[in-house]
């Protein structure tokens, strides 16, 4: 099934109800939402308001984190090149593994969705093969929102040859 990480402004055995799932406080900087069965945010609808609605995405439960939320997951820092660059920086953030997990959503592909409606399939034996993270910070500064944030999927640097 489909997940879907959506960057905003504004991604078991017991089931907890929405109001037992913290609730952010601060601005959400991302929403995953498609094939989980719970979180801290209702649905998503095409009529809504909001950049989910505006972006035509739609789901019935959804898992909102602020960016307290998003520290409060184990963080992990990638050494790489600045997209389209070459110089070097070092991204910070919680592992996409476990943003997913603390949305139910382990073992599941995530579909990263930018602000511009960029999309790409990560199925999840990549996601537990290279550990790619959510970049919150690049250099110990926040990812701007409208530059390249609030978020980014940052994958370490591979060998493919």
């Amino acid at each position: 099934m489909r997940i879907l990480l959506a960057f905003c402004l504004s991604i078991l055995l017991s089931q907890p109800s929405l109001a037992e799932i913290e609730a952010p406080t601060g601005p959400v900087l991302l929403t995953v939402g498609g094939a989980i069965e719970t979180g801290n945010r209702g649905p998503s609808t095409e009529e809504d308001l909001t950049v989910l609605g505006k972006m035509g995405l739609t789901f019935d439960v959804g898992m909102a984190f602020d960016g307290a939320m998003l520290a409060a997951l184990p963080q992990a820092e990638i050494t790489t090149k600045m997209p389209g660059s070459d110089i070097s920086a070092v991204f910070s953030g919680p592992r996409l593994s476990a943003v997913m997990e603390a949305a139910s959503a382990a073992g599941k592909s995530a579909f990263p969705m930018a602000l511009d409606g960029y999309q790409i399939e990560i199925p999840w034996d990549v996601i537990e093969a290279h550990e790619p993270i959510l970049a919150t910070h690049v250099d110990g500064m926040p990812l701007g929102i409208g530059d390249i944030g609030p978020t980014m999927t940052v994958f370490p640097v591979v060998d493919d040859s």
